[in-house]
C-alpha cells in the first residue's frame, strides 16, 4: 500500500483530463485510508512521509499542496492513536516493541561481527539468533530477520552482498535523479512516483523487512528496473540499443 501511494499521488497532481485526475485522486485517498487502517507504525511514521516528501520535492509547487494535505490527514489520525499502548510504547526503551527492537539490532550486529564477510546465509538468521539473543528479548525468540534493511542484507549476504545491493540502488537512483534535473522531458509522473515508492520502501525497511519476502522483492526489483530504464537515453531512430 505505501509503495503505491506515492505513485498515485504523483499521477494525481500531474496536469491532465479531469476524469483521469479524479481516478488517481480517488485511488490515492483509498490507499491512504487503507494504510491508516493497517495501524502500521512503520508505514505511518516512516514509509508514507518519506514517499510523499520525495514526490513533493520532485514534482514541484503544485504537488506540495497535495503532499502536505496527505501528511496532515496522517498526522491528525496519529494524534488520538498515540494515546493507545501500540503507539505510546514507542517511547518506552525499557520494555515493549522499542526495547525488543533495540535488543534485536544489538544481537544482529553481534552476529555480523562473527560472520563479517559472508554473513550466515539466506534465511538462516532464525537458526543463529538463539545463540545471540539478549536477556529480556526471549519473548520474540523465533524472528527470521533483523528488522533493518542494512543489517538484513549484511547478515544474509555478507559485506560483499551488502555492497552489491547498495550499488544496485545507487545505479538505479542516481542516473534517474540526474536525468530529472537536466531534462524536463524525462520528468514524468511515473518516474517520480517510483522514486517516491522506493523511498517509502527503504524508509520502512529501517525497522522492518524490505526485500526478503517474495512480493516485496518483486516490487522492489520492478522499481529498480523501471528507474534504470527511465534514465537510459533512447537510441536514435533506426538504431538498436546495445
Amino acid at each position: 500500500l505505501e509503495r503505491l501511494l506515492p505513485l498515485s499521488i504523483s499521477l494525481a497532481v500531474t496536469p491532465g483530463s479531469s476524469r483521469r485526475r479524479l481516478w488517481y485522486i480517488s485511488s490515492a485517498a483509498i490507499l491512504l485510508l487503507t494504510t491508516i487502517l493497517t495501524f502500521s507504525r512503520g508505514a505511518w511514521l516512516l514509509g508514507i512521509p518519506a514517499g510523499l516528501l520525495v514526490v513533493g520535492l520532485l514534482q514541484g509547487k503544485r504537488s506540495r499542496r497535495y503532499v502536505l494535505a496527505g501528511l496532515a490527514v496522517l498526522a491528525v489520525c496519529c494524534v488520538p492513536l498515540f494515546r493507545t499502548e501500540r503507539f505510546s510504547s514507542l517511547l518506552n526503551l525499557q520494555s515493549g516493541t522499542s526495547f525488543l527492537r533495540l535488543q534485536l539490532w544489538q544481537a544482529s550486529w553481534a552476529m555480523i561481527r562473527d560472520h563479517f564477510w559472508t554473513g550466515v546465509g539466506l534465511d538462516n538468521f532464525l537458526y543463529y539468533y538463539g545463540d545471540y539473543i539478549l536477556p529480556g528479548a526471549e519473548i520474540e525468540r523465533w524472528l527470521s530477520h533483523p528488522h533493518n534493511i542494512i543489517l538484513d542484507l549484511w547478515v544474509r549476504t555478507g559485506l560483499i552482498g551488502l555492497v552489491l545491493y547498495m550499488g544496485a540502488f545507487l545505479t538505479a537512483v542516481l542516473p534517474t535523479l540526474r536525468a530529472l534535473t537536466h531534462s524536463s522531458a524525462l520528468k514524468n509522473p511515473v518516474t517520480i512516483g517510483m522514486l517516491g515508492a522506493l523511498a517509502a520502501a527503504l524508509a520502512h525497511g529501517l525497522i522492518d523487512n524490505a526485500i526478503f519476502v517474495p512480493e516485496l522483492a518483486y516490487g522492489l526489483l520492478f522499481m529498480l528496473a523501471y528507474l534504470v530504464h527511465a534514465s537510459t537515453p533512447l537510441p536514435p531512430s533506426g538504431e538498436c540499443p546495445e
